[in-house]
């Protein structure tokens, strides 16, 4: 079986794993963790330590959310159904600071994604059901857990199903204005040294033009600066300053459905982390 294909994203760390899926009339067969490759791509597969699985109906939105320190990177993939899958980067030290890139994650490429600490993502589902599994490399911990609004105005994500089905705290996030100015002080001017932007070695690849990473083969390039595809592989971009979602200091609340059954309030540290 083929090695994966790992290669670098716009945003500073963001990795594509692209495995090679064997598929036949009985259904198909996928590496969904390869140690050398990602050893290769400067992930030591052994730092994953714990694994979770979510399941969402249709329409279903989870995000944005990270951590409001640089301790949790993650392996994001979807194992059942497709869908929309959004990374933002929110390090203030970072090149790319601010930028948006946008996937299609589903159970027929099974393209999967390594999001570094200080990046908040989210997913909308695109089919009826959707099974998404993460690989996180630190334990989780509640009292770090931060979201950000999925209709940001100055982010302006053009999620594909409207009215989303939220949970009670994605429906109040706060937006980008709002913690703009805690950003420094939770993830550092020039960040940290043992989480800054992989170093891959030479052996990984070549160096593809864009590439954020040496030894990691890069995005492809051009196409309209507000939101382009590469139908090939699945990818969109985003640049902050396209249409958004909402506009003005108050986002509007209403139309929104809410999953059956779904808890409100904060998880305690005994949750199965249901903002993932």
């Amino acid at each position: 079986m083929p090695e994966p294909r790992v290669t670098a994203s716009t945003i500073e760390g963001l990795l594509r794993i692209e495995p090679s899926p064997i598929a036949d009339d009985r259904g198909f067969f996928v590496r969904t963790l390869d140690g050398p490759s990602l050893r290769a791509a400067g992930l030591d597969p052994a730092r994953f330590i714990q694994h979770n699985q979510s399941r969402s109906r249709r329409g279903t939105l989870r995000g944005l959310h990270a951590r409001r320190e640089l301790t949790e990177g993650k392996l994001v993939r979807c194992a059942r159904g497709a869908v929309f899958e959004v990374v933002v980067d929110i390090r203030p030290w970072s090149s790319s600071f601010l930028r948006i890139e946008t996937f299609r994650l589903d159970d027929e490429a099974h393209l999967q994604l390594f999001v570094p600490p200080g990046c908040v993502h989210g997913f909308q589902v695109l089919t009826d059901w959707a099974d998404v599994c993460y690989q996180h490399d630190a334990v989780y911990d509640p009292a770090l857990e931060i979201a950000l609004a999925w209709d940001d105005p100055e982010l302006g994500i053009e999620w594909p199903i409207r009215p989303p089905v939220l949970s009670d705290r994605d429906q109040v996030a706060p937006p980008l204005a709002a913690i703009r100015p805690d950003l420094q002080a939770w993830y550092g001017a020039q960040g940290q040294p043992d989480r800054r932007p992989l170093q891959v070695p030479p052996s990984a690849g070549k160096v593809g033009a864009g590439c954020d990473l040496p030894g990691v083969v890069g995005p492809r390039q051009g196409g309209s600066r507000a939101r382009t595809r590469d139908r090939s592989r699945g990818l969109y971009r985003h640049r902050p300053g396209g249409s958004p979602a909402a506009s003005g200091p108050h986002r509007r609340r209403t139309g929104h459905r809410l999953l059956p059954g779904l808890r409100s309030g904060r998880p305690t540290a005994t949750d199965p982390e249901p903002w993932a």
